[in-house]
């Protein structure tokens, strides 16, 4: 006779099965044979154990709560994926978590990073003419974060006048075209859907910009070719 087992306990006599606790722990089994024998308990997610007890004829064996208490077998926690980053942006863009190297960019500009653990970052995208882009980031444990950098390229030019002209930077992105004159009053700052086009000039020694509402202005560059690339991707799509 057994009382205050686990419910639904397979209850075992030599290592076969008499049957299951009810839902109140209790179970009763008769006409065992004299002699000593194992008596098994089994369940889901708990050890297995054994008792060893004497059997008399006439006589019956009880076995309280204590004696058939089972251990739980301890339920291991879910596998937790490591957090993902994906960085979006131009190809061949060099990509570096807390100073480190992480990959560059393939030719749809997409990186994906995966050997990041949980926690703060810092984020750098490196790129030529665009200025190095850093950011602070927070990865959670199964999640995905995508960061599109918003890059800003600095491009070395000289502004063409009537007669001669004016070394400075041209700065695109951030949705605005600016050009910093080193000297004199030549500079300025529009938002990048005031270009109405921009395209070769001199026979590719430099570009043109057309802006709404204000003259053309000529550039020379040494990377003329890559200068216009980068102001029409950065262009609004028509």
């Amino acid at each position: 006779m057994i009382a205050g087992a686990p419910p639904t306990t397979d209850v075992l006599l030599d290592g076969k099965s008499l049957g299951a606790t009810l839902q109140d722990g209790s179970f009763t089994s008769s006409a065992i044979k004299p002699g000593t024998h194992t008596i098994g308990f089994r369940k889901e997610q708990f050890k297995p154990k054994d008792l060893q007890r004497q059997f008399v004829a006439g006589g019956s064996v009880h076995l309280n709560a204590s004696e058939v208490a089972l251990e739980g077998i301890p339920v291991a926690a879910p596998a937790v994926a490591p957090p993902k980053l994906i960085v979006q942006t131009l190809a061949g863009a060099q990509v570096s978590i807390d100073g480190r190297p992480s990959g560059q960019t393939g030719s749809s500009g997409r990186l994906e990073i995966n050997n990041v653990p949980a926690g703060d970052h810092t984020l750098e995208v490196v790129v030529k003419p665009f200025y190095s882009y850093k950011q602070k980031v927070s990865l959670l444990p199964s999640h995905v974060l995508t960061i599109t950098p918003n890059l800003l390229a600095s491009m070395p030019v000289e502004h063409k006048h009537a007669f001669g002209g004016c070394n400075g930077t041209l700065l695109v992105g951030e949705g605005r075209i600016k050009y910093r004159a080193s000297s004199g009053g030549d500079s300025f700052d529009y938002p990048i859907a005031a270009v109405k086009k921009a395209g070769a000039a001199d026979s590719g020694k430099g570009f043109f910009l057309e802006i709404t509402g204000a003259k053309r202005f000529t550039f020379h560059a040494p990377t003329a070719a890559q200068d216009l690339q980068v102001i029409q991707d950065a262009l609004p799509k028509q």
